[in-house]
């Protein structure tokens, strides 16, 4: 829910130019927000709001959730997640776990976002999401998935060390 809520905060506010505070304060009856920036620091009251992280699964099925409600009414607010993703890229081109640990590159979250990109293509015909959908696919072929011994890495660390837990829900 954090990063449901996270990629909400996101969310340009188009009356002053703000990001998405109105947003996340008018569903949270105005409780102030508290946006975790990395592991050790905050911006906003650390104690005095919630605490959100932006992670690339759960906005990713925040926008996979526009599309299937009403890929008409709700086709921009998921562009907005899709283009805010992008900020989320490593230097290699993985979805790095957001503000939770932007070190890492979790596959099964990773591959969300390609889902995401490519299902956004798919309703909206805007060539930028099949390519933001083709990266993602470049970077797990080029980093996790290793067709010679049929393993498909848990994720990689910015130093290169991949991670070899067994994940069987990706």
């Amino acid at each position: 829910v954090r990063g449901i809520w996270g990629g909400l905060q996101l969310i340009k506010n188009k009356q002053d130019g703000t990001y998405a505070m109105g947003v996340i304060e008018a569903v949270n009856n105005r409780v102030p927000i508290v946006l975790r920036t990395s592991l050790d620091r905050y911006e906003g009251n650390p104690g005095k709001g919630m605490t959100y992280f932006t992670v690339p699964g759960p906005v990713s099925w925040k926008g996979m959730g526009f599309l299937q409600v009403d890929k008409y009414r709700y086709l921009e607010p998921a562009k907005t997640l899709a283009n805010t993703m992008q900020a989320m890229k490593n230097s290699e081109g993985g979805f790095v776990r957001g503000t939770a640990n932007p070190d890492k590159v979790d596959t099964e979250p990773h591959m969300d976002g390609f889902a995401f990109n490519n299902m956004l293509y798919t309703a909206s015909g805007d060539v930028t999401y099949q390519r933001y959908a083709e990266e993602a696919w470049d970077w797990f072929v080029d980093n996790v998935y290793d067709p010679e011994s049929g393993i498909i890495y848990q994720g990689k660390a910015s130093d290169g060390t991949l991670t070899y837990t067994h994940a069987t829900d990706t």
